[in-house]
């Protein structure tokens, strides 16, 4: 039994962040200037540590500091790369739809199913992790109620075994498709954010038809990357166009 709870303890340490001495002090450093709003001080400091390693707090805290620092562009930038880390925390999902409402970009975003729609929610509930250690628990209770099935010695012992293993065995598949999406969002899904004004084309080329301008602060998915230097990019509202690869947008 302790050998069973070492192990488990073993599995929850290893969800929880942890920073380097050195960076525990240049985050302290950085809050320290983000309260006394040296925020140009604040940024450098956040940015040197999110060089260093990638983590949802240092995101957010640096999304924070362009904020105040009326930068919506790489506001968004960092809540977004806060966001795929930590997809269920609401202060960072409140802070993105705050500056996204605020951008001059504003699309007619189509309305997705409400079944379709409460399920990406429920997805974005947990991160990847979370949803795997929900389903590592619910494989153990596999095997506890699995026990009761076989080796119990009343009808109604087995019967609630048989259903209870039954229902972890379902959570489990589900926890470990949740977990594999979240995942796929995090490391396939390619997305930029405009840094400042572009031109959007119907093809990969400058004398192409003109689509539509772009401003600082846009979020968009990468479809395709071509030779040259041009993007396939899906807007908003899920049109498709062309820009250059440019210094003026940057990968989330």
């Amino acid at each position: 039994m302790k050998k069973h709870i070492f192990f488990i303890a073993i599995i929850l340490c290893s969800y929880i962040p942890l920073f380097p001495n050195n960076i525990q002090e240049d985050k302290k450093n950085a809050d320290d200037f983000f309260i006394s709003e040296n925020y140009e001080k604040a940024a450098k400091l956040y940015e040197e540590i999110a060089a260093k390693t990638q983590n949802a707090d240092i995101y957010y805290n640096l999304g924070n500091t362009y904020y105040r620092m009326n930068d919506l562009s790489k506001a968004i930038l960092n809540y977004k790369r806060a966001y795929r880390i930590t997809p269920e925390d609401e202060d960072i999902a409140h802070n993105l739809q705050l500056c996204q409402s605020q951008l001059k970009d504003q699309f007619d975003i189509p309305q997705e199913i409400f079944f379709i729609s409460w399920l990406h929610s429920l997805i974005k509930s947990k991160s990847y992790n979370e949803w795997g250690l929900i389903g590592i628990i619910s494989f153990i209770f596999i095997f506890i109620f699995g026990g009761y099935y076989i080796y119990g010695h009343h009808l109604l012992g087995r019967k609630i075994g048989f259903s209870c293993s039954t229902i972890f065995c379902l959570l489990f598949i589900v926890c470990q498709i949740f977990a594999y999406i979240q995942y796929k969002n995090i490391s396939s899904v390619k997305e930029v954010v405009i840094l400042k004004p572009i031109q959007t084309y119907s093809s990969p080329s400058q004398t192409s038809q003109k689509v539509r301008n772009l401003n600082e602060g846009t979020s968009l998915i990468v479809k395709e990357c071509f030779t040259k230097g041009w993007l396939q990019i899906e807007m908003p509202d899920k049109s498709n166009a062309w820009i250059q690869n440019t210094k003026d947008i940057e990968y989330v």
